[in-house]
């Protein structure tokens, strides 16, 4: 069973390979939004503050921010009449701070709820720019709808104005939950009546939503990524340009797997019984012993040379399936030679089969065919058996050698066309590996520039998903 140490090294591990992945990715894209969100990634650690941009509206960042407490504090009406201004919260961010300040682009604010949730708000006039944006909020009035890019991730609540009808679950009155908050802290409202208002603006639903989504960062961060990853396939014309030619690639692929199959095909429908025939023919005593080494090379062309030029055929297929991928790929030039599939070496070697049979003849002949014919003849010289029996073992002799010899020979054919028919099978292999790495280099060839984008990408779509 792994233990817990084991589990955490591992972990840790592929969290490091992740990393080095999104840095990866971040040199090819160092500018714009999507650098922006991938320095976001890269730097993200489990426990820092989390920056929710705003769209649409300042009472929201303003309900959320003060609450009843905080609402009886000096600092909480000046807060509140700053960003209710027309431009108090314009492109500001809103962080927490042990004390309130406003600055010219930002305002530190003592709050329970961005200090419980590490988050801060960034009011935006857009989604989908570099402002250091995990994710965002877009406040539409009912009376207007904003757009945005919804590519990134976005919560989408409307604004309206509580009428005594039930809101809908991303619906919620800022004016009147802001209200009741600062009514209560001039001590205009009940706690009850604080508590009522509150409910009709559907304010507590709409926190509670916030807060799961604010505690769930590690889900907030692997939405971001799936966003950049669906980001970079559709506005990167490199992507899809380099997927193309990995289509292409792959056609070029199955072109050489099917050429291959209809060479082992071709060899094993015509080629090997053109062997096979061969080598019957040869099994007679009278062939055996009567033809030559010439006769044999002559015998093997009768019986093989239109497999062999179809072997040569197959041979030039392959050699113009080779120029059509260096075309595909735009790659000029001219063809290497590919490896031969004919093993014109080993098919002249035939004459060396007739030796090895002759040494097979001669072998019999004198250690068992002569032996035997001498035994029989001294058996009837010296009157010590019958002529017949004496007969009898020369021909036993004569028989076995002859028996002998032909298995012999019959094992030097076979193994000669099967070595001939492994040569040009492993030939076949060899060239589809040669056609394949062919294919493999003209595509990187015209494509260097992409290639180390598509892995980037690619590595880091293959441990997201």
């Amino acid at each position: 069973m792994e233990s817990c140490n084991g589990r955490f090294i591992r972990t840790a591990m592929n969290g490091l390979r992740l990393m080095s992945s999104w840095s990866r990715l971040a040199k090819l894209y160092p500018r714009g939004v999507v650098g922006d969100k991938i320095r976001l990634i890269e730097g993200y650690r489990g426990d820092q503050v989390i920056r929710c941009g705003v769209l649409g509206s300042s009472k929201f960042i303003g309900t959320f921010t003060v609450d009843h407490i905080e609402a009886r504090n000096s600092w909480a009406k000046r807060y509140v009449d700053s960003i209710l201004e027309p431009a108090g919260l314009r492109n500001k961010l809103v962080s927490y701070g042990e004390e309130f300040s406003q600055g010219r682009d930002s305002y530190m604010v003592p709050s329970i709820f961005l200090k419980n949730n590490k988050v801060e708000f960034l009011t935006v006039d857009e989604v989908g720019v570099s402002d250091g944006c995990h994710f965002y909020l877009r406040i539409d009035k009912k009376e207007r709808s904003l757009t945005c890019d919804v590519s990134w991730p976005v919560i989408e609540l409307e604004d309206v104005k509580y009428d005594g009808s039930f809101l809908l679950g991303n619906q919620i009155d800022t004016n009147k939950s802001l209200q009741a908050t600062l009514d209560l802290g001039e001590s205009k409202l009940s706690m009850t009546e604080y508590l009522r208002a509150q409910e009709e603006s559907n304010f507590d639903h709409v926190n509670n939503r916030l807060i799961a989504k604010l505690q769930s960062r590690d889900t907030i961060i692997e939405d971001l990524k799936a966003a950049v990853i669906k980001h970079i396939r559709s506005s990167d014309p490199d992507i899809e340009s380099i997927e193309k030619e990995d289509q292409k690639l792959d056609s070029a692929y199955l072109a050489v797997d099917q050429w291959a199959e209809d060479a082992h095909r071709q060899l094993q429908e015509q080629i090997i019984p053109s062997f096979i025939h061969f080598a019957k023919t040869q099994l007679s005593l009278w062939k055996l012993y009567t033809h030559s080494e010439s006769k044999l090379k002559l015998r093997f062309m009768e019986c093989c040379m239109l497999p062999l030029y179809n072997v040569q055929v197959i041979e030039g297929k392959s050699e113009v399936l080779e120029t059509n991928i260096r075309n595909e790929f735009g790659q000029v030039g001219h063809n290497e030679p590919l490896s031969p599939l004919v093993p014109v070496n080993d098919i002249q070697k035939i004459g060396k089969i007739q030796k090895d049979i002759n040494k097979a003849i001669y072998h019999e002949f004198f250690s068992l065919q002569l032996p035997m014919m001498l035994v029989a003849l001294l058996g009837v010289v010296s009157e010590q058996f019958s002529g017949f029996y004496m007969g009898s073992v020369a021909a036993l002799g004569i028989v076995l050698g002859f028996s002998r010899t032909m298995t012999k020979w019959k094992k030097i054919l076979n193994t000669y066309t099967d070595h001939i028919t492994r040569i040009i099978r492993d030939r076949v292999e060899m060239r589809r590996i040669e056609l394949k790495r062919r294919a493999q280099r003209f595509h990187d060839q015209k494509n260097s520039t992409l290639i180390n984008k598509r892995d980037a990408y690619r590595s880091v779509i293959g441990r997201q998903y």
